[in-house]
């Protein structure tokens, strides 16, 4: 901003100039704070990018996916944003190099997870160089800014990360067995206060015992499946966590979704209007069924009071052919992208339609020996971590 711009705005009354600022993009907000003291500390105050965050969802906001592999060439972990637009898949110039802040790069082995909200995404996985140490890092990719907490790897079972949308707080869980029983602890972090806190005792069912990696945030509740040891016998079950009364649930499916899971590898995604979607596949009979609930699963449950809940599923979509299938066992699912269509990631990105049953990849080529795979995170633009310094907290 010009010299003559500065002092044109000081004839405009300050909290004008903050209703119109409130309106302007990230990437502008951040470059404006060096036009004064004041615009600075008002850009970075915490008021201020709480409600810049709700202005922004007021309006269209440009979408983007965050794409994690290792490279090809040199083994390296990348990081890619697509724009998460209409035209995806047919652009390719949508495709940049995520700036990876350094914290990231202290994280061995990964493991990327999805907030959805508030442009905030969760990276964690070994810290290089502290032994026995996991490195879990909040990243807000629009502004390059990171927030790093470090916890011992011993009885560490599960990460879990997400905003509550009532204070606007961010939220790491952590899931940690102990004494190699079935008895788990959980606490959450609290990035405002810097410190964990134990959640009362009974929250989580002690018959829980394995945990997929992958989550899923929808209206503030973390989704994630897990296996339910009965006996001899592994059941998969939903369980969700919500991210303001801090309540553990599972959701209970009904009974016919419940008989088409049998002998079905089962996971989770969101569809881009924000419905949680079931994608149960069986290899052997080259069969993939996608089911999705209407709107918050959350919402649609008929008790989401009690510890389970129903929540009720109709089928979006199935995959029927073999090539396809085939493709399935080598690729993991990544999630949907805003057209609807699922995105596809091991050693290439693929994107399928299900309209066309047409297979496209995209120009991402990743290593064949990569046991984490490709992982993929939605997010949108946002101020969040703009007044904290990039660091590891604890």
């Amino acid at each position: 901003m010009t010299s003559s711009s500065s002092e044109a705005t000081s004839y405009v009354p300050f909290e004008i100039q903050e209703q119109i600022i409130k309106r302007l993009p990230v990437k502008s907000l951040v470059r404006f704070r060096s036009v004064s003291k004041q615009w600075k500390s008002l850009i970075e105050s915490s008021d201020f990018i709480i409600d810049h965050q709700t202005q922004q969802q007021k309006q269209p906001r440009r979408n983007h996916l965050l794409i994690k592999y290792r490279c090809v060439e040199d083994w390296d972990d990348k990081y890619i944003s697509i724009v998460n637009d209409a035209s995806l898949p047919r652009h390719h110039s949508h495709l940049a190099a995520a700036a990876v802040p350094p914290l990231i790069d202290l994280v061995c082995d990964p493991s990327l997870l999805d907030c959805s909200s508030h442009g905030l995404v969760c990276v964690h996985g070994y810290h290089y160089k502290r032994a026995n140490k996991t490195l879990i890092v909040v990243w807000n990719p629009s502004i390059r800014k990171s927030v790093g907490v470090t916890v011992p790897s011993a009885g560490l079972v599960a990460v879990r990360f997400g905003v509550c949308p009532n204070t606007n707080e961010p939220k790491i869980l952590r899931i940690i067995e102990q004494d190699h029983t079935l008895d788990f602890k959980t606490e959450v972090f609290a990035l405002s206060t810097g410190t964990w806190r134990s959640l009362p005792p009974l929250c989580l069912p002690f018959e829980l015992a394995l945990f997929d990696p992958n989550q899923v945030v929808i209206d503030g509740v973390i989704y994630w499946v897990a296996r339910n040891r009965i006996g001899m016998y592994v059941e998969s079950i939903i369980i969700s966590f919500d991210l303001t009364s801090e309540v553990f649930h599972q959701l209970v499916l009904p009974e016919d979704l419940m008989l088409a899971c049998h002998g079905k590898r089962k996971s989770i995604a969101k569809l881009h209007d924000d419905s949680l979607a079931l994608i149960l596949t069986n290899l052997d009979r080259c069969l993939c069924e996608v089911w999705t609930t209407k709107g918050s699963p959350s919402k649609s449950s008929s008790s989401s009071s009690s510890s389970s809940s129903c929540t009720w599923f109709t089928k979006l979509f199935e995959i029927d052919s073999r090539e396809t299938i085939q493709l399935l066992h080598y690729f993991n699912m990544l999630g949907f992208n805003m057209n609807g269509h699922m995105m596809l990631g091991g050693c290439r990105l693929r994107v399928y339609e299900p309209s066309s049953k047409h297979m496209k990849r995209l120009e991402i080529d990743a290593a064949d020996d990569d046991d984490e795979g490709m992982k993929m995170a939605y997010y949108t633009e946002s101020l969040f971590l703009l007044n904290h310094s990039s660091s590891i907290i604890i």
